[in-house]
């Protein structure tokens, strides 16, 4: 296994963080099951590919045979934010070499995930991101696990529609 790298190497981290962050309030089991949202949020903000495939960390009978995250050309990295759900000891967002072992992309997997949108329709998702990243002080969650912003026209109107 190939040794991690550190997040703040990595001249995004702070978008990283903040995009981990934004999903961790909306979606309450994060990160559980949240890959494919994680990895096309990424992929939307910072431009990182989507990737899919094999993720095997745990023992070989238990191994999670669908997994995504983003891939890094440039620098060569993958980057999960979700690699966690699976092993607790993980750091919340895993920076590795694309070299690392425990990744095995499947283009199957990967094109398949490229072409599915967001669980969390997409459009509101991203926008939403956007408005978080700007002010995320201000930026909460209700009980029905819907997005509301204060003191916008936009919030208004989604307020009004619960």
């Amino acid at each position: 296994m190939e040794k991690d790298i550190k997040l703040e190497q990595v001249p995004y981290a702070r978008d990283l963080n903040l995009i981990l962050n934004y999903l961790k309030l909306v979606f309450p089991d994060f990160p559980h099951k949240q890959c494919q949202d994680s990895t096309r949020l990424v992929t939307k903000v910072l431009g990182l590919r989507e990737m899919a495939g094999i993720f095997d960390e745990l023992p070989y009978d238990n191994r999670i045979d669908w997994h995504a995250w983003n891939y890094d050309p440039q620098r060569k990295l993958f980057i999960d934010l979700t690699a966690r759900q699976f092993n607790e000891n993980l750091p919340e967002i895993l920076v590795v070499p694309k070299t690392d072992e425990r990744f095995v992309v499947k283009l199957v997997n990967t094109r398949n995930a490229r072409s599915q949108g967001f669980n969390y329709c997409e459009r509101s998702f991203l926008k939403d991101y956007y408005i978080y990243a700007k002010n995320p002080d201000r930026f909460y969650m209700d009980g029905r696990k819907k997005i509301i912003r204060d003191l916008t026209p936009v919030s208004l109107e989604l307020a009004a529609s619960l």
